[in-house]
């Protein structure tokens, strides 16, 4: 399955753009400190900021004594170069010793530290890795600490940070956090069938990154059901040679470890070998969801190394299925709101309640994603590092979703910058939106679809697309995730609706704070009686449809859309006349430059056997432009293609009723004029009233 990204954020309604951008930048100052942590002594950045290089092999291994840190060199290792170094992403795996809290630090004298790692005991779990991305000292050092005792720990390199004046490919770009390969749900993305065997390896492709691409974070879920025995996987690049790189875990527990892999920057594509203690092949199911990902360009996504408390229950819980929002800007050294933070590197240390569960997180003013970031069993404490979002705000939202409370510690290890775009532009000439609604709706069944396009005379790419169905199917979801305007083709993340969650995330988003204009659609006189039986009572008395088309901006807004909604009654095979209705509901944000052609009536129509509705309306925005240029900068005139005409956005649904019970769906669109490329396109449709 292919997944690429669109952002929605949850935004007040304004009168123009540019106020409530000004207004978002007026936000600056501390938010109130969540509670200080017990563990660690950091309280802000321990390195300047830089991007991103991958290197990849085992930095060392040793026996940690208690309380004493315990130093590695990085700078001159591995490829890693001397100076320009600010920080190591590292993954730590433990194969020996006690239960144990390990922190990390730069190899200073007053060693700023984050908690990196739970790690539950060689007697319990055997086996277990976290990923940690520590600062290192001048001399380009970092070190471990453990409270406890004789913890036998491994360090793998997944690459390093550059310092601000040594720039490197490797900017950050955080996106809706998404599985591109299940074992347990063909097309298996890669995984084997059947039972895994030591010294297997399997390939798993991402789709849709752009050209080219050096890294992705990817969060690696493992469900093992056989009880003990230890396991390992080593990510690396499609085409290169294996590292000796580990990510460990014990086969009796659950476990999601997020990690940076290498991918092969033309395919998107990388390698797992699977390794075991035992030669016993085992029925483990692994599930892979992106992140983020890396990209060949410094200006943006720069990483500040840091240390910190940002969250700590203190034996205060999170309720069981509740979210709880945790401010990230503001604290512990984070920048205050407006400084253009990105995401952060949070290492999450849960300790679960008396059922098995999982805790989520995404940013505080976006759907919250479906995927994990840890996974626990009753009364495990475990720990997960994972690359947030960060919400407008400054905050961040995590779930709980077991049956009982859970307690639940957030460390800091550093955060990502720079002003960006929601899309990148490739060098093949492909739009990838960066984040996805479709993502965070946890639809069943998503798949992607190749959309080919017209061009029409004035250079614009119309999209047509149809589908038919009946009343007992479920509801059906489309999005643009990549779009070529040079070849007038897109690619739409498609699956079904089957929860009320996912309708209520689905109204939210579309209000976005605002009262909808609806405008009803009347039939044209004399339309609704032309070849219609007139007999009572109707052997199925209302059959109802509707499709829902509209244009989301990049300040994750619905801008414009139009729905059809299409209510009749039928009897003996035949349209029954005096229950026909259909009206379409168009918003239009009040800010500045808007202007709408107005609703046409066109294309409604009844006879005996079929009824229809066809509406159709162009909304026009002639400050668009330049309220995306104030917002973000020339990047954006640029990926506008330094077109300043007006930004115009065609709308028209179809919904077309059959005697039989059965119904047709299609929908036109196209968009044109100045950064309306910017913008993307969603559809649904389905039995039932959406308005």
């Amino acid at each position: 399955m292919s997944h690429s990204a669109i952002r929605v954020r949850r935004r007040h309604p304004r009168t123009t753009l540019l106020v409530v951008f000004t207004a978002l930048l007026a936000l600056i100052g501390a938010l109130t400190t969540s509670a200080t942590a017990t563990t660690g002594t950091g309280s802000g950045s321990t390195g300047t900021a830089g991007t991103f290089v991958p290197v990849n092999g085992r930095l060392g291994s040793a026996v940690l004594a208690s309380d004493s840190w315990r130093p590695f060199a990085v700078a001159g290792q591995l490829g890693i170069p001397t100076t320009g170094v600010a920080a190591v992403s590292v993954n730590i795996s433990v194969s020996g010793g006690p239960e144990a809290d390990i922190y990390a630090a730069p190899d200073t004298a007053d060693h700023p530290s984050f908690l990196a790692m739970h790690y539950g005991g060689s007697e319990r779990v055997g086996l277990a890795s976290n990923t940690a991305i520590v600062a290192v000292d001048s001399s380009g050092t970092m070190a471990l600490m453990t409270p406890s005792a004789n913890v036998t720990v491994f360090l793998d390199v997944e690459g390093y940070y550059t310092s601000g004046t040594n720039p490197a490919p490797g900017g950050y770009v955080p996106v809706t956090p998404h599985k591109v390969a299940e074992s347990w749900s063909p097309p298996s993305g890669g995984f084997p069938p059947g039972p895994l065997s030591p010294g297997q390896t399997f390939k798993v492709t991402v789709p849709d990154l752009p050209k080219p691409t050096s890294s992705v974070v990817a969060a690696i879920t493992v469900y093992a059901p056989r009880p003990g025995g230890n396991a390992w996987l080593t990510p690396y690049a499609d085409g290169a040679a294996k590292p000796a790189n580990q990510i460990a875990f014990n086969l009796a527990f659950p476990t999601v470890i997020t990690t940076i892999i290498d991918v092969n920057d033309q395919t998107g594509a990388f390698n797992l070998f699977y390794g075991s203690a035992s030669s016993i092949p085992v029925q483990a199911e692994f599930s892979v969801d992106i992140v983020g990902y890396f990209t060949p360009a410094a200006t943006l996504g720069s990483f500040t190394p840091a240390a910190g408390a940002i969250y700590d229950s203190h034996g205060a819980t999170v309720p069981a299925g509740k979210t709880m929002n945790i401010p990230v800007a503001g604290v512990s050294g984070v920048p205050a709101v407006g400084n253009s933070l990105l995401a952060a590197a949070l290492n999450f240390r849960v300790t679960g309640g008396a059922s098995n569960g999982a805790l989520q997180a995404g940013a505080d003013d976006q759907p919250l994603p479906t995927s994990n970031l840890a996974v626990f069993i009753a009364g495990q404490r475990v720990s997960a590092l994972s690359m947030v979002e960060i919400g407008g705000d400054g905050a961040i939202m995590v779930k709980n979703t077991s049956t009982s409370p859970i307690t639940v510690q957030v460390d800091l290890e550093g955060w990502y910058t720079g002003t960006r775009l929601p899309i990148t532009v490739g060098s093949d000439g492909w739009i990838y939106y960066n984040d996805v609604v479709g993502y965070a709706l946890n639809l069943s069944g998503p798949t992607t679809v190749l959309q080919n396009g017209t061009k029409q005379s004035d250079g614009t790419c119309a999209f047509t697309a149809t589908a038919s169905g009946k009343d007992t199917d479920p509801d059906v979801y489309s999005e643009v995730a990549q779009y070529n305007p040079g070849t007038c083709q897109r690619k739409l993340l498609q699956g079904k609706l089957v929860s009320a969650e996912a309708a209520a995330k689905l109204d939210q988003l579309e209000t976005g704070g605002t009262t909808p204009v609806h405008e009803p659609m009347k039939l044209p006189a004399g339309v609704a009686k032309k070849g219609v039986k007139s007999e009572t009572p109707p052997n199925k008395p209302y059959i109802q449809a509707y499709d829902k088309a509209g244009y989301i901006d990049p300040l994750f807004i619905m801008i414009t859309s139009l729905s059809v909604n299409l209510t009749y009654a039928r009897g003996q095979g035949a349209i029954l006349s005096n229950s026909v209705s259909a009206y379409a509901v168009p918003y239009a944000f009040k800010y500045d430059g808007w202007s709408r052609s107005g609703l046409k009536n066109t294309g409604i129509g009844i006879t005996s056997s079929t009824v229809t509705v066809n509406p159709n309306e162009t909304f026009t925005n002639t400050d668009f432009e330049k309220a995306m240029i104030a917002i973000f900068g020339p990047a954006a005139w640029a990926a506008c293609g330094f077109d300043t005409s007006p930004a115009v956005f065609y709308l028209s649904p179809k919904v077309v009723g059959h005697a039989s019970g059965t119904y047709d769906w299609s929908h036109q669109n196209h968009v044109k004029g100045g950064c309306s490329d910017l913008v993307h396109f969603h559809n649904w449709h389905g039995y039932g009233q959406r308005s």
